[in-house]
């Protein structure tokens, strides 16, 4: 909150505000690690109208584990945004960590509501005020207006049943409300914790409260879409399990954790099947954040050591590789100055560091090994199996297997495909303030791939904090579950060695085929000779051959935020007919409201 102030009053020079910006974000990351290194315990309180209420704040293992995840991302993000962003976005960013901060330590009820709306309203006013899209007045508009009418339900749902624990427990303190929802039994005690949910699910950009995720990723500035993919979005994890752990892992809940895993799985098949028709790179990416979010949702729905653990594992995956590919994708959009798939092609030679890059956050994303993004699915896959919900599973396993598609999309439509509106000759690699932090967290994706163990550590001491049994861990190279083990080394040297033995292959025997120049139109294409207005880009036609797949082309065609923006003019129609109650004046409007008030009284005198 300090360096909000300090950049917004002493940065008034380019390199004083990103120095005071990357410095503070640094002391915030070190700090934090020393934590890790020697905990200790600075809890406070603050007595505020004492005999009323008290804020509390203490930072948990868990809460560590997030906050660590924001400061990361937000230093790594702060360096690739070196000089293109004005003091007002930097102190806006400072004041939404400093929100984030409140709300990752709180104790209270009234300090997690404070924490929750400086991020929600300073990130709104962030992508509000500095949006990236072509006509930011025009299009953030709408896009800005979603947003924060949900950020808004969102608030006033969590508000009334913070409310509502309070008039139950007679604490403002969170752990009495928490166990409060552990020990309801019924459906009507559930109303609260379901009501609840819906507000963290809203934030996290569950099934059906996503609408918001994919126009506020595309519109957003490019280094700040990669902070909301990777540390915002968890939020709502984070919520979930402060409030709702042992409120899944109730034996009467059963039924309700089901369910959960359901939206999850539900959530990460319309995701990516949307990411696949996406023609905007942000786009897919955005879609594709829905989806991974989900496979967390389920596995923490599941509720045993190895599910939550491999809830976390993915999680922290997920912020490496959505850094890694928005940091590129914002790169290639600054090269270019395109956004659309349609647009790019045939980037490969001019921007290798990016093909390469790309090409490790997609086999990461698509949870391949021997790369991290497999470790998570795998312990997730698992757990489900132990649990027994072997339809969950199949239902979860679909939209991974598809999500082969869009990956495929994203490498193929920048790189790969026909050039289009972008000369490849005339393009240039990414700026070296994307390349760094792109290098540091490839190298950080291969590292947990190796080493998935890396991670067992810090997430035993999560599950011990959250009182629940912790993990085996018998190597850093490797995994392990009743049903089975993986070994990181292991997966790294046999994908490794078959790799060598085809190159070393192709390089002995390997026949080299006679080439010659080419123009890129000189093909056949039914039949006939494309022109230069031919659609030949894999980026334009992949969306819509999707939607001859039965499930894909229902999923496609249909789209929730049409269905909301007609209930919204529909009570937009009746509020108009309601305002008309009032008339704009208001000693009659107080006239009309103490006749109603009087009339109810008479009313309820008579029926006494």
């Amino acid at each position: 909150m300090v360096s909000a102030l300090a950049v917004f009053f002493l940065g008034t020079h380019k390199i004083i505000r990103e120095l005071l910006s990357i410095v503070s974000l640094a002391l915030l990351t070190g700090l934090l690690l020393m934590r890790i290194v020697s905990p200790v315990s600075d809890d406070f309180t603050w007595q505020y109208m004492p005999g009323f209420f008290t804020l509390s704040f203490s930072l948990s293992s868990f809460g560590l584990l997030f906050a660590l995840i924001a400061a990361i991302s937000g230093l790594l993000k702060s360096f690739a945004s070196w000089g293109i962003n004005s003091k007002g976005y930097h102190a806006l960013f400072h004041l939404m960590m400093g929100g984030l901060m409140i709300l990752l330590s709180a104790g209270d009820y009234i300090s997690f509501f404070l924490g929750w709306e400086i991020m929600t309203w300073s990130s709104f006013m962030l992508f509000n005020n500095f949006s990236s899209a072509d006509d930011p007045i025009e299009k953030s508009q709408d896009t800005g207006f979603l947003f924060i009418t949900l950020s808004l339900i969102s608030a006033l749902l969590m508000l009334g049943v913070l409310f509502f624990l309070y008039n139950r427990t007679g604490s403002m303190n969170i752990a009495d409300g928490v166990a409060w929802l552990h020990g309801v039994k019924g459906l009507p005690s559930w109303i609260p914790g379901l009501l609840l949910m819906s507000a963290f699910f809203l934030k996290s950009g569950l099934l059906p409260f996503h609408v918001w995720v994919p126009g506020t990723y595309r519109e957003a500035p490019h280094t700040f879409t990669a902070f909301l993919s990777a540390a915002l979005s968890k939020v709502g994890i984070y919520a979930f399990i402060l409030f709702f752990l042992p409120f899944s892992l109730n034996e009467g809940s059963g039924q309700i954790s089901y369910l959960i895993a359901w939206i999850g799985a539900i959530t990460a098949t319309v995701a990516t099947f949307k990411a696949i028709e996406q023609n905007d790179m942000k786009g897919l990416l955005a879609y594709s954040s829905i989806g991974q979010m989900a496979y967390v949702f389920t596995a923490m729905a599941v509720g045993s050591s190895l599910a939550m653990g491999g809830a976390l594992f993915q999680m922290v995956n997920h912020s490496l590789i959505k850094l890694l590919l928005f940091f590129i994708v914002a790169g290639i959009i600054e090269r270019t100055g395109k956004t659309r798939f349609d647009q790019l092609g045939g980037l490969i030679y001019k921007m290798p560091f990016s093909f390469i890059g790309v090409l490790v956050g997609i086999i990461a994303l698509a949870g391949m090994p021997p790369l991290s993004g497999f470790y998570g699915k795998w312990m997730i896959y698992t757990s489900l199996i132990e649990k027994g919900w072997l339809l969950v599973l199949t239902g979860i396993v679909l939209p991974s297997t598809a999500a082969f598609i869009y990956c495929y999309k994203l490498i193929y439509g920048i790189f790969l495909g026909h050039p289009t509106e972008v000369n490849p000759e005339e393009a240039k690699e990414i700026s070296p303030r994307y390349r760094v932090p792109s290098g540091l967290l490839m190298a950080s994706i291969v590292l947990l791939g190796l080493f998935p163990g890396l991670i067992l550590k810090p997430v035993n001491v999560l599950l011990s904090d959250l009182g629940m049994e912790t993990l085996a861990l018998t190597s850093q190279g490797s995994l392990n579950a009743a049903s089975g083990s993986v070994s990181g080394f292991m997966v790294m040297n046999v994908f490794g060695g078959v790799f060598a033995v085809i190159l070393i292959l192709l390089s002995l025997f390997g026949k080299k085929a006679p080439t010659r120049n080419l123009h890129r139109l000189d093909i056949a294409y039914a039949g006939e000779l494309p022109t230069e207005q031919t659609p030949l880009h894999y980026g334009r036609g992949l969306g819509h051959e999707v939607k001859r797949v039965a499930i894909a082309g229902a999923i496609v065609k249909r789209s929730l935020t049409e269905k909301y923006m007609k209930i919204g003019n529909q009570l937009g129609g009746i509020l108009e007919h309601v305002r008309g109650f009032y008339p704009g004046n208001g000693q009659v409007s107080l006239i009309m409201t103490m006749v109603g008030a009087a009339a109810v009284a008479l009313l309820i005198g008579l029926k006494g």
